[in-house]
């Protein structure tokens, strides 16, 4: 093989990885303009569409669902996303950044319930620092 040709070869090679991440990036982009402008439902139903749902894990997409419902506020949808991927078979890492996002809310709203559920799960998955930050957060 050629210099030439290897030179083609691991430029198409590198072209064919780049370009899912570039598809990604503008399709998040995209989402996010969205978002700014109070666009949420048509927010997220671009995230429930087959494209976001091959570029991105089922993780990232209820994640950013979640998000969404945050910053639109709707308590009744945000506490159906966090019921819903808390029943999925998440690791440590995500079920605490579930848990963290959406714990002081849930107290904000008082949601007692659902907070004690939070903090077990943020008690049970998050490490001592993070611990040791909320219950100073709480004490004040």
């Amino acid at each position: 093989m050629s210099l030439l040709a290897a030179i083609i070869l691991i430029s198409l090679i590198l072209c064919a990885i780049a370009i899912p991440f570039f598809i990604r990036s503008f399709l998040w982009q995209s989402i996010l303009k969205k978002i700014y402008a109070g666009q949420y439902d048509k927010a997220i139903q671009q995230m429930n569409a087959p494209l976001y749902t091959f570029l991105f894990s089922e993780y990232e997409k209820n994640y950013n669902i979640l998000r969404t419902y945050i910053s639109k506020q709707d308590t009744n949808e945000i506490t159906k996303q966090v019921e819903f991927m808390l029943s999925q078979n998440l690791n440590n890492s995500q079920a605490y950044q579930v848990a963290s996002m959406t714990y002081f809310y849930f107290l904000d709203v008082q949601n007692v319930e659902l907070s004690k559920k939070l903090l077990d799960i943020i008690e049970r998955k998050g490490n001592e620092d993070e611990l040791r930050m909320i219950v100073c957060y709480i004490a004040f």
